[in-house]
This record gives C-alpha cells, structure tokens and sequence, in this order.
C-alpha cells in the first residue's frame, strides 16, 4: 500500500511538472527569442557567450526597421560539418525603408584589456573588410554586463575600426541604448559619422 501511495505521489510530481499547474501544456515566453538547441558540454564558454549576444543583436537591437537576410551557423552547427559561411559576418539585414543590405558582426567583450576592446583578430578584420567591398559592415560591441544585457552597446561601421584593438574614446559617439532597438535613422546616422 505505501508504495501504491509513493507511485501516486510520484506521477503528480511529474504530471504537474510537464503539464503546469492548471493542467495545460506549459508555453514558452512569446516574448523571449527562441534560443535554439541547448549547447553541448562541448561547446566553448566563448562561444556560448557569442551565441547568446548574437541573439540579443538579433531579437533586440536589429527588430524593427530591418529584415533578417542571413544568419551565420553557430559553432554547434559548424561542429556537425563545417560550412565556409562561417566566416562572413554574423548577420545581413536589409533595411525596410531603403530596401539597402547590410552585414552585421556581433562581438561581447566583459571587459577591456590593457584600456583597449580587443573585438577580434587581424585575419578577421581582414575578411570583414573584403565583405565591405560588396556592402556596408557594422560591428555591433557588447562591452561589461552580460551578453544577453550588456552595459554597453556600440554599433559602429568598419571604416571607423582600423585596428584589432580600439579605445573607448573611439567607439564612443557609436553607442545607442543597449536596452532599446535600434531605428534606421539611427543607423544611417550613424554610418555618416
């Protein structure tokens, strides 16, 4: 009998759990973006970390005025078989009011290194600049924070990053509001600076 009562227990734990409380399938946040497959155990930190800013580019700052061309593959899809796309920039979007394409490449830094925001390496820089020969590139810099909240938010154009390493005194009149999207006119502002 006892044990009758822990298996009747038992299946209302996990009834409750996979159902809800009301007894309806429980529902994910339509207002949260949909974070895809959970990472493996083998996924880098860093990248884990560059995953869930991308997202926040994605879902927050990039959702209003602007069309989601092209996503990049995530360092788990990539892991599966590598894809050569992997090494273009993040994003392409396309403008609503202008109908003009842009790339977007997303970096989250915790924190400065040596006064500096090292936002990537020389090869890199090397591959974004040959993508803007074909159509504008814009960095979008998560600085301190978390990378689904960062502190700070820079969205500058490739012109203005000559170097692997920037100064904040740089990347300063590029920062808009990390908590709010971003507007096309802000955008093309900001591209004119």
């Amino acid at each position: 009998m006892p044990q009758l009562l822990i298996l009747v227990i038992l299946a209302a734990i996990i009834y409750y759990f996979v159902k809800g409380r009301r007894g309806k399938p429980k529902l994910l946040d339509a207002n949260r973006p949909r974070q895809g497959p959970t990472p493996s155990p083998s996924t880098p930190e860093s990248h884990q970390r560059g995953d869930a800013f991308e997202d926040f580019v994605q879902h927050y700052i990039f959702r209003l005025d602007f069309d989601l061309v092209y996503r990049t593959p995530t360092y788990a899809q990539t892991q599966q078989r590598y894809d050569e796309n992997a090494l273009k920039p993040d994003f392409k979007f396309r403008c609503r009011s202008r109908g003009k394409q842009f790339w977007v490449e997303a970096k989250f830094r915790e924190n400065l290194m040596n006064g500096k925001v090292e936002w990537c390496r020389w090869d890199q820089l090397q591959r974004y600049r040959q993508e803007h020969r074909h159509a504008l590139v814009f960095v979008a810099i998560g600085l301190g924070g978390r990378p689904s909240r960062p502190e700070r938010l820079f969205v500058v154009p490739l012109d203005a990053l000559q170097y692997t390493g920037v100064y904040p005194s740089i990347l300063a009149p590029y920062e808009v509001k990390a908590n709010r999207a971003i507007s096309s006119k802000t955008l093309w502002y900001l591209e004119r600076k």
